[in-house]
């Protein structure tokens, strides 16, 4: 599995660069749309952390590690894609925090990731350290400060991503509603997929303990995407209901314009339908197939958030409006290498994390399968 993220890494990184890492003018395109699903990942992954040690959800504990690790990896990706968006990477951090902007969503977004990246390495370094395993009051005040952050960023967020639509499609508690629930979603399938590909790589099956993870965490995907399919059908019935809606020219676009196809084919078919069905008939020891629903729910968060920035650049918030042509809906190949090369990094550094973490952690008990490596 290393070998195969290490082909993907090297293959990407000169693709990523030749091509300029998007900085040419397509910034607020696919790169923004890939710095988005990051920041969604390390957020919903700071949400599972700590949605293992509340009450009635203790069997997503095995997870507990891995999501603290995912959280801090793709929060550093994320910062990583963002340089590759704006001109000035460095000018953002100095102004940042000479500049205090309180009543700029961005900069709250800024100040609350970084919060979170912090409260999440001291988390790593004190699960990674010889009594890692004892439950201390410094892990409960860094995860309770890590998910607050954590749950302010992504209301920035998707204050960003939302506004920057004109008229707005998403605003208010709609808006609320869809990120929270697709950060979830995308969190806890982020913790499916990366356990069955570390399982995978080792060649050994899951323990009791973290089967029993899986099944929960399918349970909590299943009742997201619900929720997902809920707000998105209800919003755009009552767009399609209501032409005078501001959001009536996004809505178009989306349904019956130049982003039918992704949107009814990707984010609807491939994003929802997909991974409900895969939910719906997963029975006990098919956790396979609640990997498999993880894995297209991710597909279907990330086309969401694309869907987003797209509409920020088409929609007609000045002049008439004119439909997009084809040819600027389809990322450029450096885009999609920069979008494949932080994946890539982001699973190679998944199993480094399973040995560092597991340093601190107690071994198995009897019947729960094998030791961590």
């Amino acid at each position: 599995m290393m070998v195969a993220f290490a082909v993907v890494l090297l293959v990407s990184w000169p693709v990523c660069a030749w091509g300029g890492c998007a900085v040419t003018g397509s910034g607020w395109g696919f790169p923004m749309a890939a710095y988005a699903f990051f920041a969604t990942l390390a957020f919903g992954s700071a949400f599972t952390a700590a949605m293992c040690r509340m009450y009635g959800l203790t069997p997503l504990a095995p997870f507990f590690r891995r999501a603290v690790w995912l959280a801090m990896v793709a929060g550093l990706l994320s910062f990583a894609l963002l340089a590759c968006v704006v001109a000035a990477p460095w000018r953002l951090l100095v102004y940042s925090a000479i500049t205090p902007n309180p009543t700029a969503n961005f900069w709250w977004l800024v100040v609350l990731t970084g919060m979170m990246l912090g409260c999440l390495f001291l988390l790593v370094v004190l699960l990674g350290s010889a009594n890692g395993d004892t439950d201390t009051v410094g892990q409960y005040v860094f995860l309770f400060v890590a998910a607050v952050a954590a749950f302010g960023a992504n209301n920035n967020l998707a204050a960003l991503l939302a506004g920057m639509v004109d008229p707005p499609l998403w605003s208010g508690l709609q808006a609320l509603i869809l990120f929270c629930a697709s950060t979830i979603l995308a969190g806890c399938s982020l913790a499916v997929v990366g356990g069955q590909a570390v399982r995978a790589g080792a060649g050994r099956e899951l323990s009791a303990a973290e089967r029993s993870a899986v099944q929960t965490a399918g349970v909590v995907m299943l009742f997201m995407l619900v929720v997902l399919a809920g707000v998105t059908a209800f919003r755009l019935a009552a767009v399609l209901r209501f032409p005078e809606d501001p959001g009536h020219e996004a809505a178009r676009l989306l349904l019956t314009g130049p982003l039918r196809w992704s949107f009814w084919g990707g984010e609807v078919a491939v994003g929802l339908l997909a991974p409900l069905a895969c939910l719906l008939t997963a029975r006990e020891g098919r956790e396979r197939r609640v990997a498999l629903a993880g894995g297209l729910a991710l597909f279907g968060v990330l086309l969401q958030r694309y869907h987003l920035v797209l509409l920020a650049r088409f929609t007609p918030s000045l002049g008439p409006f004119q439909p997009p042509a084809g040819n600027h809906l389809v990322p450029s190949l450096a885009d999609v290498a920069g979008l494949v090369l932080a994946l890539a990094v982001l699973g190679l550094a998944l199993p480094v994390g399973e040995r560092w973490l597991a340093k601190g952690a107690a071994p198995p008990l009897a019947g729960d399968g094998p030791p961590e490596d």
